[in-house]
């Protein structure tokens, strides 16, 4: 893993709170896809406008989906910034979904912390091994195309949440296991294996998956103050 200098901020304008986070890695316009692993039925690229493209027009259903891995292990308070737009010629067909995840990435399922829109809910999770663990509905309507967001996943010692345009959007106690066992909850499996960022895109048959994502900032949480 590149280790990154500088830090940078996410805030929550409605409660006049800013989260400050030690970069550890960024993406932006301009990056190639090095480091990355690119998966599913359609792999990832890089659009005309340099920006991560996930496509997939796969009559029967597909995807795509791509992560990073930031390889540390225990207990990361971890900020997740990035930026999406849904394009026009996306088209929704149920099971579609797309996320963006801070996850331990030894896993076969985006887990841990996710940002997830899906024909189900609009919600966040705070999930551990077989999707056990915790779903969260968030106010956040179905993306107008063309309209890009900003999202930020924050795991902080007390709660995760979830922030849209500086919108506060939920949070999910640290310590809620939810349909979670004793044995194996959500935060126990975040600490025991290593960490990556990791964004996918999926749709039903007949329908089409297209997403953009620029400005992928991930760090280390290091302080929280007033805005």
């Amino acid at each position: 893993m590149v280790k990154y200098s500088g830090r940078f901020v996410v805030k929550d304008i409605a409660n006049n709170r800013q989260y400050l986070a030690d970069m550890l890695y960024g993406w932006n316009v301009g990056d190639n896809l090095t480091g990355w692993t690119l998966a599913d039925t359609t792999i990832p690229t890089i659009a005309a406008d340099g920006t991560i493209r996930l496509y997939d027009n796969t009559a029967g259903g597909g995807g795509s989906s791509l992560y990073y891995p930031i390889n540390i292990y225990g207990n990361l308070w971890t900020v997740l910034s990035f930026k999406f737009t849904r394009k026009a010629d996306d088209v929704i067909v149920a099971p579609y979904d797309f996320n963006g995840v801070i996850e331990p990435w030894l896993s076969a399922n985006p887990q841990g912390a996710r940002f997830d829109f899906t024909d189900f809910t609009r919600r966040m999770d705070w999930i551990s091994g077989g999707w056990l663990g915790t779903y969260q509905a968030i106010p956040f309507a179905v993306p107008t195309p063309e309209t890009e967001y900003q999202v930020a996943l924050i795991i902080h010692p007390r709660d995760v949440i979830c922030i849209i345009d500086g919108i506060w959007m939920g949070n999910i106690p640290i310590g809620r296991n939810g349909n979670a066992p004793l044995s194996l909850p959500p935060l126990q499996y975040y600490r025991a294996n290593p960490k990556s960022i990791s964004f996918d895109a999926h749709h039903g048959a007949g329908g089409v998956n297209h997403y953009r994502i620029r400005d992928i900032k991930i760090g280390r949480l290091v302080g929280v103050g007033d805005v």
